[in-house]
């Protein structure tokens, strides 16, 4: 507890633009030794939400580097089988550290050798080999081969995920074929999301998880803005206001003008959103402060 409310003091202090950034690293450094799981992981998911919307792609390349930094030894240190059941005489906790940990490193510190493996255990797996990998790792390997594999992977899993019934498989594909990180793969991603198979909730999955990554974020919006009746109708009804939510992590000035502009023609045929599109713009107005405020520091410090 005590920890955690450490996180959450450090990281509001350098929010409300009194702190330091290299205050924030330092704590997520020292906090990634903490032997309690929470702590480890909680400024790691403040860094993230930092770098999907106020990063430039330049700061980006430091952020990465620093999450490998901070992260990898201590999933090195407890090590990574892909194998199910490697870990199964582990304690609960230490297993439930390293697959907290692994998707850190993968994803958001981009290290070389955990993502060859991971993505080389996803393609065995899409390929038949069940023992491949454990279920647990599965989500975060998939996301991975779909961002290094590209659009030959994608359709490979596409064509294993519609003849699936596995539900938990169902929501970890549809997950990763919308992680594609590039406008191109992005809009080859979202061209399956309205393809035969894909079920409703698939669809709605895809789209939002490309509209959180910044290299697809405007290739999502595009999209939705010309399928807006399909893509809307995807989303079970009760759903329909969070469509505007599509719009978390723009950061810019500018953006709270054009999420007003792109989404109120869209509420009545939503069925509600004008809360939701108020707290959106609130986001992004925040966030466009703290950059403002804040970025000339952070790019020094992910410059280091």
């Amino acid at each position: 507890r005590d920890a955690l409310a450490a996180a959450d003091s450090l990281w509001a202090d350098f929010a409300a633009g009194s702190g330091s950034f290299q205050l924030v690293v330092a704590g997520a450094r020292s906090m990634s030794q903490n032997p309690e799981r929470l702590a480890v992981i909680e400024l790691a998911h403040r860094l993230k939400v930092l770098a999907d919307s106020a990063l430039t792609p330049e700061q980006v390349r430091g952020y990465r580097k620093l999450m490998q930094s901070i992260y990898g030894p201590r999933l090195a240190a407890l090590g990574l089988d892909l194998r199910p059941g490697a870990y199964a005489s582990e304690p609960a906790p230490r297993q439930a550290l390293r697959h907290s940990l692994a998707p850190i490193v993968a994803l958001e510190g981009r290290d070389p050798e955990v993502r060859a493996r991971l993505a080389a255990a996803a393609a065995a797996y899409i390929g038949g080999d069940t023992q491949a990998i454990d279920s647990s790792f599965r989500g975060t390997a998939l996301r991975v081969a779909i961002q290094d594999g590209g659009l030959p992977f994608m359709t490979l899993l596409k064509a294993v995920l519609v003849k699936s019934s596995d539900p938990l498989f169902r929501q970890e594909a549809s997950s990763a074929i919308g992680s594609a990180d590039t406008p191109a793969l992005a809009e080859a991603a979202l061209g399956l999301a309205l393809s035969p198979g894909i079920q409703p909730l698939e669809t709605m999955r895809i789209v939002f998880n490309a509209a959180s990554q910044p290299g697809s974020r405007e290739t999502a919006l595009a999209f939705t803005d010309k399928n807006f009746k399909k893509v809307m109708e995807s989303f079970p009804g009760f759903f329909r206001p969070q469509f505007v939510t599509l719009f978390d992590g723009h950061c810019a000035a500018d953006d709270v003008a054009k999420a007003d502009a792109y989404m109120q023609p869209k509420l009545k045929e939503l069925g509600g959103g004008e809360l939701e599109l108020a707290q959106t713009k609130e986001r992004i107005a925040l966030c466009s402060a703290l950059k403002n405020a804040k970025g000339a520091e952070i790019g020094a410090v992910l410059g280091q």
